[in-house]
């Protein structure tokens, strides 16, 4: 190669030497655009590469600047990546010349499918010197475009085989994408249509999230659903804006909004994620000091927003604080969610899934902002999919997070019911205790009338203390137990037992037609100690005594009929052990019952 070039350089001093002049190689000048013919078939790359560009325009230069220096150095071929000039501070020039191929005159619409650009001034040369000059871009009234269409295009009338020329002044605070194409009007609309049809999916996707987001963030007071919301709402008036939608069908009239829309959405979008992750990942308790940091840079993306959309910061500063800080959500908790995720956290491994995807085509738009990526329609589109994509898999962790606070809702019921069991329940029998026996049967009591009455027996054991003394407690507590089973089966299902505390039971029972229904429930307590109780190969005797009171008859309230059946069992124990009395008056007058607690 190095020979290669001394011969070369050899032979073009030998030309010099010989009068025949100065002779270019392969890289010493930009080799002239090729010449376009225009058909039907023309593709957007052969137009590339007729196209001829001029960079670092003076400030305030028109097509009338340019069409004044013809000659003018600095024109040279576009060059790869295809449609994508990258950032230029200074506006651009571009020179199109083309022929019309024999059969292809008529209507042509010239294209640059790229709305986010500031300014285009079009000027067209035709044959004899005809003109059409247009201007275009975010920065002049939607009511000013020749064509009323998302995309930036202007109409043409061709003649078959005359010559035109293009010339233009491009700028833009952006990336200076300049995606051109030259086609016929019904190729225009189709594919015109088709990207609205994208965008309105895509933008309804959005909406619907939205709305299920905002209507669970309320049900469930949750800030995580807050910040994803309004995640949701910035997201998706940065795309509305990036590809013209918001200009065609919104604001187009607005030069406020058409010109800062774009980038005020873009950092509502990133100041909410970083709100987001700090909500799912809960750093506020895993790590104080992120979260801390990820609340200063959401403040500072605030206070950036605010600068910019008064005034106070031009879009290059915004835009700069947006570009710089557009992975630090995902890289300030990556190390939390990685730790989360290999614990088996699976909202964590979905936020990982989502970040993956997002980062390959976040990556990808930096690179076509950049100006390292051919401008394509999925180059283009690469970082509205993977945003998407992402968005549902955030929406799949809130859906997880919503499972678990409902299953940690769940488990808090479940221990409160037990501790309200345990707090209304013998320890020992399994039975209802006093305070239980008062929450039950007080709603039967207040539905009860004279033909549907309730019975309230108290049931004293007779000869259990000896059994305490001669066996011990552990039968004791055996013998309970297994009473408290003979009693239970010895009612209905509807019917309630309790155990006061000691020996003594309690039995509510209805409703009951009549008293003689309450003696035949007496007779069925009475046969529960019939037979012995086993305990530890002992066959142990019980008996037992009972009083009873009818309610509404003597009384409507549990403790009086407490009071009254105390006072029978008690009148029936000086009488008669193993005996059943109902309450009478006197009795209960003569007799207080003593276990009120």
């Amino acid at each position: 190669m190095a020979a290669r070039q001394v011969l070369r350089a050899l032979a073009c001093l030998l030309l010099v030497w010989m009068g025949l002049g100065p002779v270019a190689w392969a890289g010493s000048e930009p080799a002239p655009a090729p010449s376009l013919v225009l058909s039907p078939q023309t593709s957007p790359q052969d137009i590339w590469q007729a196209l001829r560009l001029r960079t670092g325009l003076p400030e305030g230069s028109t097509v009338e600047y340019l069409k004044a220096e013809p000659d003018a150095e600095g024109w040279h071929a576009a060059q790869p990546p295809m449609g994508n000039l990258g950032p230029q501070r200074q506006a651009v020039a571009l020179s199109l010349e083309w022929l019309v191929a024999p059969g292809s005159g008529g209507d042509w619409i010239l294209e640059i499918d790229y709305p986010s650009l500031d300014h285009v001034e079009l000027l067209l040369i035709g044959p004899d010197g005809q003109r059409q000059q247009w201007v275009l871009g975010d920065h002049h009234p939607f009511s000013e475009r020749a064509l009323a269409s998302r995309a930036l295009a202007v109409p043409l009338t061709l003649q078959s085989g005359q010559r035109y020329q293009l010339l233009a002044v491009v700028s833009s605070t952006g990336g200076l994408i300049m995606p051109i194409r030259l086609v016929r009007p019904e190729t225009f609309w189709i594919a015109e249509s088709r990207e609205q049809l994208l965008q309105g999916g895509l933008c309804g996707a959005l909406l619907c999230l939205l709305a299920y987001a905002l209507a669970q963030g309320r049900a469930l007071r949750d800030p995580a659903h807050l910040w994803y919301s309004l995640n949701l709402l910035g997201t998706g008036l940065f795309f509305f804006s990036y590809f013209g939608l918001g200009v065609q069908h919104v604001w187009g009239e607005v030069g406020w909004a058409s010109q800062k829309m774009t980038l005020l959405a873009g950092l509502v979008g990133l100041g909410s994620a970083f709100m987001y992750a700090n909500a799912v990942l809960e750093l506020d308790q895993r790590n104080p000091w992120l979260s801390r940091a990820m609340r200063a840079l959401a403040g500072l993306l605030l206070l950036v927003l605010g600068l910019f959309a008064l005034g106070f910061l031009d879009y290059r500063t915004a835009h700069r604080f947006n570009v710089l800080l557009s992975p630090a959500p995902l890289l300030l908790a990556l190390p939390t969610a990685w730790r989360m995720a290999r614990a088996g956290d699976r909202g964590a491994r979905y936020l990982l899934a989502g970040w993956a995807v997002f980062g390959a085509c976040a990556l990808c738009f930096t690179l076509l902002q950049r100006g390292f990526l051919p401008i394509g329609f999925w180059v283009g589109h690469a970082f509205q999919f993977g945003t998407l994509t992402e968005l549902l898999t955030w929406m799949v962790v809130l859906a997880l997070r919503t499972q678990a606070s409902q299953k940690a809702g769940e488990k808090a019921v479940q221990e409160r019911d037990l501790l309200a069991t345990m707090a209304h329940t013998d320890v020992l029998t399994g039975l209802l205790n006093r305070r239980g026996l008062q929450a039950v049967a007080d709603p039967m009591l207040s539905r009860c009338d004279p033909s549907r009455g309730y019975a309230v027996f108290l049931i004293d054991l007779d000869r259990f203390k000896p059994i305490n003394d001669t066996h011990g407690h552990d039968a004791g507590d055996a013998v309970l137990r297994a009473l408290a089973q003979r009693l239970r089966s010895a009612v209905r299902s509807q019917d309630v037992v309790a155990r006061l505390g000691g020996d003594e039971f309690v039995v509510v029972a209805g409703p009951l037609g009549s008293e003689a229904d309450a003696r035949a429930v007496a007779s069925k307590l009475l046969r529960t100690v019939a037979d012995p109780v086993e305990v530890g190969g002992l066959r142990l005797s019980l008996g037992m005594t009972v009083g009873y009171a009818m309610a509404p008859q003597d009384s409507g309230s549990l403790a009086e009929l407490l009071k009254r059946a105390d006072a029978a069992m008690y009148a029936a124990k000086v009488a008669e052990r193993g005996s059943v009395r109902r309450s009478g008056a006197a009795a209960a007058d003569r007799c207080e019952l003593a276990a009120a607690s």
